[in-house]
C-alpha cells in the first residue's frame, strides 16, 4: 500500500478506531514473533493473506470481526486481550502462551 494511500486511510478514521487497530495490531505483532511465525504462516491459519496480516499489525486496516476472532483463536488470547493495550505481553507474562 502507497504512503499517501495510508495516510489517507488514517485521516478518515476516528482517534478511537486509530487507537483500536494499532493496539490490535501491535498484539498480534508481539504474539506471531513469539510463536516464530511468519506473516504468510498466520494468514494461512485465519484464511487471509500476508499482506493482510501486515497491513492489520501495521494498524492500517479497519478489523472485521471474522480477522479479530480468527486470529485470537490462532495466536491464543481473549478478543479483550487482543483489544487492550500490550493484551498479548500480558497473556504471554502470565503464562497462558501455547507454542
Amino acid at each position: 500500500m502507497s504512503k499517501k494511500k495510508r495516510q489517507t486511510i488514517m485521516k478518515t478514521r476516528t482517534p478511537q478506531v486509530q487507537n483500536l487497530a494499532r493496539v490490535f495490531g501491535e498484539n498480534v505483532f508481539v504474539l506471531r514473533t513469539h510463536k516464530g511465525m511468519s506473516q504468510t504462516e498466520v494468514g494461512d491459519m485465519v484464511g487471509t493473506t500476508r499482506s493482510h496480516i501486515s497491513e492489520i499489525e501495521e494498524g492500517i486496516i479497519n478489523l472485521r470481526l471474522t480477522d479479530l476472532i480468527g486470529l485470537a483463536d490462532a495466536l491464543g488470547p481473549t478478543y479483550e486481550e487482543m483489544l487492550t493495550p500490550n493484551g498479548a505481553l500480558k497473556f504471554l507474562r502470565d503464562g497462558h502462551a501455547r507454542l
